[in-house]
């Protein structure tokens, strides 16, 4: 080593660095024997330490371990080397591997080395600082002064200067533990017999008398074992340097420091520092009680007897486990005796303790019982009793159930006798809880039973509406029955339409019932109650009537011919209504800019009406009974069109000039004028024959794909009323060439993505060729599988049944190719999750007040897009009070009381469904 000096500098400058692989001789932890030794040969790989000539500190420190190692196998069975190659190890790195061993000893191997070429000696270094064992007691050294300790923390001690906390580097000061912890005291200890050992060889004491030092090198003071660090002799002096490399002299120090260390074991007698178990005395049978004890050496062994009462008995011989884990089926008072001694020792034991432990019965409910028997009336005075068997000294808790909350009776105490007053009627339940006086639990045992204790009869005080008498046919009418008495009433309600009576709702707690009528009539109805434990087909009743009426309403509105007819014809129309006395009917016209009275409100439901110009109208009809004060009681409207001008063709265009090659979609557009609804009609004649490419469609547009050859194109227009084959025709001339197939579009119905079970048509787009095949693929990420086998169809209808990344081939070839495909396209489509509503939520929990503002968030997943639509009922009739959008939320404000019920809609924005999901709640307005 270069010197001393350097040697602690390099030692605690050393930060961990970060290398590719640490290289550790850990092998498989054994107790087959002996205590847990670790050998750290100091440096190591790029860090040779002290140097002299050719010789290396590294390679000296791993030799002298190995040897140390074989001296010591004999001992015991666990030694261990940091390293047992030449690999670098950082500090932190050797001294964690001995933690995480759980070493019972830790020896760092080292030679000297100063600038002095004379220096001389040996030295063993120790730390009684060890931070993570023990923080009290310590001070800090600097300048020849102690302070109190506080911390240690990036290389720099924290310690106390008056009030004020203050700072220094941990090289410029040492910190030193006055009561110091047992690894702290045993590392001295070793250290004085390591150094009298090597001062035997001649070896010269150096820093202190003994050789030993107390010094806060990383590795001891950041070991949790007897650690100590050897300087063996310094590489610096040549004299010292010949005798540490001289074979025989380093044989002999191994052998002479493992000795220390055997001996060190075999003179250190085993300490109980505590025996405790983990459950406090008493305890009841069978329970689990684990005895621990702990020493002042881990290697020390351990050996349990146990006294019943009547004899003495070995539980558990001499080993390495410190504790004993007991379950003692009987109950009685016990003395355990805990021996230890080190495991080199001659005596039968080196120290015990004796510990007494007090087993009870367990603690069992027998029966809980009442001297009345349920049911009883309010006011009744019952005594209960609970019986328990087990523990030394028993105590009763009671506590009763009234249907909403438990409440204790009495707390715990020895009586086990409780005198229960009930106030109200209902049903009951009690649970008796017993234990031990020294148990620790909330209940060793308990008991329960149900008691009904009865109220005042059943009387029903009043039954009411939610609507009077009469009301429209189709109107929800909500009956609400009020009763009295009893302990749990239940309510059945009745309904009599004229020939028979039937149950609208049977015997439960809800004290409503919702009756929707269908049909107009005078109705009867009866709500009986009676009490949950009455044996009576009802306790009491009611009955009341109501009627139905048959709302005003326009059945029918038509007109004799239909629309559109020409300008100058006289159109008949009429109304037909119900739901009133004397039925009185109002006809007005709107021609797009003005509402004109056609016939104020009389008893004829008929006018003939003859508009004087083309034009769209609308024909709304009012109606009212004669007795109404309303301006009507119902309306009823539809549309008409009447039309003048006659059916003109003025051009038919292509969407691609002439010629063009075989293959191309060729849009025709024809435009004409007149008429009302005009119908077009394709033709085209190739040389041979006419061929009808279209029949008459509303449409003025034809996708036309010919095969080569000269054409002539006509087109046929009429108007939709006309009778004739055609109102007016035009035509045009048009050349296709031969050329080769190419595919040149792939198209689908709906764009990526979209989700499983939509059906997406793919329509490939080709040109040349003369009879054109397809034929569709798809690859679902696995394999590839043919939808549709060559066909002249270009189209197909794809369904995905699961979410996934998609991919298609469509070839295309001319029926008489021998090829596999002439061309083809390619694309990508992907589909996602089904749309589902995960939750529902509102921002305040029902009931509340009128006027209050609640907002109601919808939460779905799944789709690409999705909307949300809000419907609301309000006991009446379902309102859309915000259709479909992509905002999730809704802000409600209602402004009367009532139960509501919400229902949230959620969809794709492509989906075809009025819903693909929903979530609904319920909502009470105070």
């Amino acid at each position: 080593m270069i010197s001393y000096s350097t040697k602690l500098a390099k030692i605690f400058l050393v930060t961990v660095i970060i290398i590719a692989s640490v290289l550790m001789t850990t092998g498989e932890k054994t107790l087959a024997y002996g205590p847990i030794i670790v050998l750290d040969p100091g440096h190591g790989g790029a860090d040779p330490g002290a140097a002299s000539g050719s010789y290396a500190e590294k390679n000296l420190n791993l030799n002298l371990a190995k040897k140390i190692k074989t001296y010591l196998g004999s001992f015991s069975s666990n030694v261990y080397l940091t390293r047992s190659t030449d690999t670098y190890l950082s500090l932190a790195e050797r001294a964690t591997f001995a933690n995480n061993l759980g070493a019972d000893m830790f020896l760092s191997i080292h030679h000297d080395s100063s600038t002095s070429s004379t220096a001389n000696g040996i030295s063993v270094h120790y730390s009684s600082y060890r931070p993570n064992i023990d923080k009290s007691g310590i001070n800090v050294n600097y300048n020849f002064k102690n302070y109190p300790y506080v911390k240690e923390s990036n290389n720099y001690f924290y310690y106390k200067d008056g009030t004020a906390t203050k700072s220094v580097s941990i090289y410029s000061s040492t910190a030193y533990d006055y009561t110091p912890s047992l690894p702290a005291q045993n590392s001295k200890k070793l250290s004085l017999m390591v150094a009298d050992t090597m001062a035997a060889m001649g070896y010269k004491r150096m820093y202190t008398s003994t050789g030993s030092k107390d010094h806060n090198l990383y590795v001891t003071r950041n070991t949790n074992m007897t650690s100590i660090l050897i300087e063996n002799g310094f590489m610096s002096n040549p004299t010292e340097l010949a005798k540490i490399t001289n074979p025989n002299v380093v044989d002999e120090t191994a052998k002479r420091i493992a000795n220390a260390v055997i001996s060190f074991y075999r003179g250190l007698p085993a300490e109980l520092t505590s025996v405790s178990f983990d459950k406090a005395s008493p305890e009841a049978a069978n329970s689990t009680i684990n005895l621990m004890a702990s020493s002042n050496n881990k290697s020390d062994l351990y050996r349990f007897y146990l006294y019943d009462g009547k004899a003495w008995k070995m539980v558990q011989d001499y080993s390495t486990k410190s504790y004993y884990q007991w379950r003692p089926t009987l109950p009685g008072n016990y003395r355990f005796s805990i021996h230890v001694k080190n495991p080199y020792s001659t005596k039968e034991y080196d120290d015990y303790k004796g510990l007494d432990y007090t087993v009870y019965a367990p603690v069992k409910m027998e029966s809980v019982t009442s001297d009345l028997t349920s049911p009883q009336n309010v006011d009744s005075a019952i005594n209960l009793t609970a019986k328990a068997t087990g523990g030394l000294e028993l105590l009763y808790q009671f506590h009763v159930y009234d249907g909403v909350e438990w409440k204790a009776l009495t707390n715990y105490s020895a009586n086990n006798t409780v005198k229960w007053v009930p106030g109200n009627p209902g049903n009951y339940k009690f649970s008796v809880h017993v234990k031990d006086r020294y148990s620790s639990q909330k209940y060793d045992s308990y008991g329960t039973f149900e008691y009904t204790i009865l109220g005042d009869p059943v009387q029903l005080n009043s039954v009411t509406t939610s609507a009077v008498s009469p009301q429209d046919v189709g109107t929800p009418v909500t009956f609400t029955a009020d009763a009295s008495g009893g302990v749990n009433r239940l309510y059945k309600f009745w309904i009599f339409d004229g020939q028979e009576w039937k149950v609208l709702s049977e015997y439960s707690t809800d004290n409503q019932a919702t009756w929707t009528p269908t049909e107009a009539g005078d109705y009867r109805f009866s709500v009986h109650v009676k009490d949950s434990l009455s044996s009576n087909e009802y306790d009491d009743y009611a009955g009341f009537e109501f009627t139905a009426v048959q709302p005003p309403d326009i059945t029918s509105l038509k007109a004799d011919r239909p629309s559109p007819q020409a300008v100058g014809n006289t159109v008949t129309i009429t109304a037909k209504g119900v739901g009133v006395q004397e039925a009185l009917y109002r006809f007005y016209q709107y021609d797009g800019k003005e509402w004109t009275v056609l016939k104020d409100y009389g008893p004829e439901n008929t006018i003939q009406w003859s508009p004087r110009g083309e034009g769209n109208y609308r024909i709304s009809v009012h109606m009212k009974d004669s007795h109404s004060t309303k301006d009507y009681d119902t309306y009823k409207w539809f549309d008409y069109n009447f039309y003048v001008a006659p059916v003109k063709v003025s051009s038919l265009q292509a969407s691609l000039p002439s010629p063009q090659p075989s293959g191309k979609t060729i849009t025709l557009t024809a435009n004409a004028s007149g008429g009302t609804e005009k119908l077009y009609k394709f033709h085209a004649y190739d040389g041979k024959t006419w061929k009808v490419l279209r029949d008459y469609q509303a449409s003025n547009q034809y996708a036309w794909t010919p095969i080569p050859g000269n054409y002539k194109l006509v087109v046929h227009v009429k108007d939709k009323n006309s009778t004739k084959a055609y109102d007016a025709y035009t035509s045009a001339d048009y050349q296709v060439s031969d050329s080769p197939v190419q595919m040149e579009a792939l198209n689908t119905s709906y764009a990526s993505p979209q989700t499983a079970g939509t059906p997406v048509r793919i329509t490939a787009q080709a040109i040349g060729g003369t009879d054109r095949r397809y034929a569709f693929h798809v690859y679902d990420g696995s394999a590839w599988t043919e939808l549709q086998s060559y066909s002249s169809d270009n189209e197909y209808t794809w369904i995905p049944s699961k979410p996934g990344s998609y991919k298609f081939s469509v070839h295309v070839k001319d029926a008489k190719s021998t090829k596999r495909y002439d061309d083809y396209g390619t694309f990508e489509y992907q589909v996602v999750e089904d749309v589902k509503m995960v939750s529902v939520e509102t921002d305040k929990a029902s009931p509340q007040a009128a006027n209050t503002t609640i907002n109601v968030t919808a939460t779905g997943k799944g789709g690409t897009e999705r909307l949300y639509a809000f419907h609301v009922y309000d006991g009446k009739e379902w309102k859309l009070v915000q259709g479909y959008s992509a905002n999730n939320q809704y802000s409600w404000k209602p402004t009367a009381a009532g139960n509501y019920k919400f229902s949230i809609h959620v969809k794709d924005k492509n989906s075809t469904r009025t819903y693909d999901d929903y979530g609904a709640f319920e909502y009470s307005i105070e």
